[in-house]
């Protein structure tokens, strides 16, 4: 479940970003809005300015008329996710494929939503890169209407690697045969992690009875609980803290 394309750099890196998607929309999905709000919740709690992190939600489950907890997205422990902290970048129709490309590749001029944030990272940058959604060998789905493939994804990492737009990625998905999205990927200095293998399921997780459905992925579930404690746990390495606990 887990590729470094390249030795990571040991040289001290400047700056951090963060690109969080949900590429989901039903109500069936209320679980890959809750995925991306955990790991956006975790990088705020760690330090993150929440202009370094661009947000991506194709649905508000929070405003669902089937939702029962009004302007609230549960975890597993009760507590909403959904509060005045939240910074919502792109949402809805405005989740697109190529919108995703626009910013990772920092292309303001060819976005249709031109007064959204890009990643304006640089070579000194390390790069947090989470998706969710539901997905298959080699494809991620955007809305149920388009999707992005394993070719496509290491196009767009080539492109940051020769824009100087990084110095470190990490690549994280969860999605249903979420490694095979790096099979493609030549840059170098990238993590690939996924929640599943090739021919994988990845499964949902704590089901909420009044809501009817699991409120987040078994993966992501398990990544945020551990990575949200700090301490010690900051200090792992990728492989400690990430890979090994789920194996």
């Amino acid at each position: 479940l887990l590729t470094p394309t390249a030795q990571a750099s040991t040289s001290s890196h400047t700056n951090n970003w963060a690109v969080i998607l949900s590429s989901s929309r039903y109500w069936f999905n209320y679980r890959h809005t809750t995925n991306a709000l955990s790991i956006y919740k975790v990088l705020l709690d760690n330090g993150f300015e929440n202009d370094r992190i661009i947000l991506m939600l194709a649905d508000e489950y929070a405003v669902n008329a089937r939702n029962p907890f009004v302007n609230k997205l549960l975890q597993k422990n009760g507590k909403s996710l959904y509060d005045s902290d939240i910074e919502i970048d792109y949402r809805g129709e405005d989740v697109t494929a190529l919108e995703l490309v626009n910013v990772l590749t920092g292309n303001v001029g060819n976005s249709h939503q031109s007064n959204k944030p890009v990643l304006q990272s640089d070579r000194d940058s390390n790069i947090l890169i989470y998706w969710t959604g539901h997905g298959g060998d080699q494809f991620f789905k955007f809305q149920d209407v388009e999707e992005i493939m394993a070719v496509d994804i290491a196009a767009i990492f080539r492109q940051m690697y020769l824009n100087g737009m990084y110095k470190e990625i990490l690549f994280l998905s969860d999605t249903c045969q979420a490694f095979t999205l790096g099979d493609k990927i030549d840059a170098p200095n990238i993590t690939k992690i996924g929640s599943s293998l090739i021919g994988e399921s990845s499964y949902a997780h704590g089901t909420n009875q009044e809501l009817g459905l699991s409120v987040i992925e078994r993966y992501t579930h398990a990544f945020a609980e551990r990575v949200g404690r700090g301490g010690h746990y900051m200090t792992e390495t990728i492989q400690a803290g990430m890979i090994d606990p789920y194996n």
